[in-house]
């Protein structure tokens, strides 16, 4: 997450490729901590609303999808 803002402070837009990057980031870190997991749910989540009101917008693909649905079974949380 933390590249994201370097990359944008640089000049240089992240592309859907950096974004999905993040967001599977957001996935992976935190499987065995059910608060983390949630945390990072909503990291996801914000990414993801940042991704689709970029300019130009990014469109999700199924690497996108894929990362959220597996962050909200990360997070035991659907309802998201």
């Amino acid at each position: 997450v933390d590249l994201l803002v370097e990359m944008e402070n640089k000049g240089v837009l992240p592309d859907a490729i950096s974004y999905n990057a993040a967001i599977s980031a957001c996935e992976k870190g935190g499987t065995s901590e059910p608060d983390r997991a949630a945390e990072l749910l909503t990291e996801a989540l914000r990414l993801f609303d940042r991704m689709r009101k970029a300019k130009p917008p990014l469109k999700p693909d199924v690497v996108t999808w894929s990362a959220l649905v597996s962050c909200c079974d990360s997070a035991g949380d659907w309802r998201q």
